[in-house]
């Protein structure tokens, strides 16, 4: 069938003017025409000359495939998973092969900034969708601290400018329900460098926790880290126990002591503090009672999300999948979470086991790629 130029030039430009949120007028005046000729050429009724189709394109910094290109159906599918320590990008086809992948910092808002969160994300998009025409791409991305306040729709506005032929955004939590669930009612458990438990029920999410750092209380790989530092200091000035950690920290910062350097310990990010956790592990498997009783507290805090999830769900029986840096040491944790629970009278069993594939499958997922067990291993490759 042939193709009608004139139509599909007329749509996309439409849509990309509107995308930068322009008049025609205003359009018009960049590329030194009239408005007319743009009015022209979005009823179809006329094609502009080369070198107009490539002042086009610079001005709106896209490239020739995005004007002339049939919009039609998604040819391709992005996943974005932005959690606290790094950003993950995903390309797939329509037959679900991973075509390219790239791996950056953490876009957290609250972290590093929206520019510098809107900065990391553009170039991990520009880079795995170079080549291809970014209206027959489908973008879902997760975000970490993308959904709170009005982050959602700062967010949903900055990816409507890449011209996507579909895109959406929410939380990275969301990518890990549609991953580790596949839209079934349970629960994402968290356990990264912020603790949190979102609740998937009948097609709606609930959270329990997430609410940073400074007010989470456990769970975390930050607050175990931060417990690590406390408990070193306290040997030091003889308010706490003796304990292993304090010399497995002093030989992992080179420091003489530990007390002498708070500043340093206060200079440093989450990640750095969160970075200390497996300290903890390490002094706990050593028979450390210190680090045992950090260990015991954190879970507290885990068994409360998952009674929070049991209140929404009400059911016997949770499925709870587990992600995060502190899931690679679930084992150790499960019996004290499991003990917690009991304490508490939670009455119905919890089935927990991590999840150890990619979660950026979820965000491809929720893109409208469809799922098949073999792209699964290719992405978790």
């Amino acid at each position: 069938m042939k193709c009608d130029y004139k139509a599909v030039f007329a749509e996309n430009l439409k849509r990309l003017r509107k995308t930068n949120g322009w008049t025609q007028a205003e359009l018009a005046e960049k590329i030194a025409y009239s408005e007319k000729s743009v009015s022209k050429w979005e009823k179809g009724e006329a094609l502009p000359p080369v070198e107009t189709l490539m002042h086009i394109c610079e001005v709106m910094k896209i490239e020739l495939c995005d004007l002339m290109d049939d919009h039609g159906s998604p040819k391709y599918f992005l996943g974005i998973d932005g959690g606290a320590t790094k950003t993950t990008f995903v390309l797939a086809d329509e037959n679900g092969k991973i075509l390219r992948s790239a791996k950056l910092t953490s876009c957290n808002p609250f972290d590093i900034g929206v520019d510098a969160a809107q900065s990391v994300l553009s170039e991990g998009i520009l880079d795995v969708c170079r080549g291809i025409s970014k209206n027959r791409i489908s973008m879902y991305a997760g975000l970490s601290g993308g959904t709170s306040g009005a982050m959602k729709k700062g967010f949903s506005d900055f990816f409507a400018t890449f011209g996507f032929g579909k895109y959406d955004n929410g939380s990275d939590a969301n990518n890990i329900l549609a991953a580790g669930l596949s839209g079934r009612n349970g629960v994402a458990l968290i356990m990264g460098t912020g603790s949190s438990a979102f609740v998937m029920k009948d097609g709606t999410v609930y959270r329990a926790g997430g609410l940073g750092y400074l007010f989470d209380g456990g769970g975390s790989g930050y607050d175990i880290g931060r417990d690590a530092i406390r408990c070193a200091c306290m040997q030091e000035d003889m308010t706490g126990e003796k304990t292993l950690i304090h010399d497995l920290l002093l030989e992992k910062t080179g420091f003489i002591n530990a007390i002498d350097n708070l500043s340093e310990y206060y200079s440093m990010g989450k990640a750095k503090i969160a970075s200390f956790c497996p300290i903890v592990f390490e002094a706990y498997k050593a028979g450390d009672r210190v680090a045992e009783s950090i260990l015991i507290k954190n879970t507290e805090r885990v068994a409360q999300l998952l009674k929070a999830a049991y209140k929404r769900l009400q059911t016997e029986k949770i499925e709870v999948v587990i992600v995060g840096g502190v899931s690679a040491e679930f084992d150790a944790l499960r019996p004290m979470i499991k003990k917690h629970l009991e304490e508490m009278k939670v009455p119905c069993s919890f089935d927990m086991r991590v999840y150890d594939g990619d979660v950026t499958m979820g965000a491809l997922l929720l893109a409208g790629m469809k799922p098949t067990a073999n792209r699964m291993a290719e992405l978790g490759e």
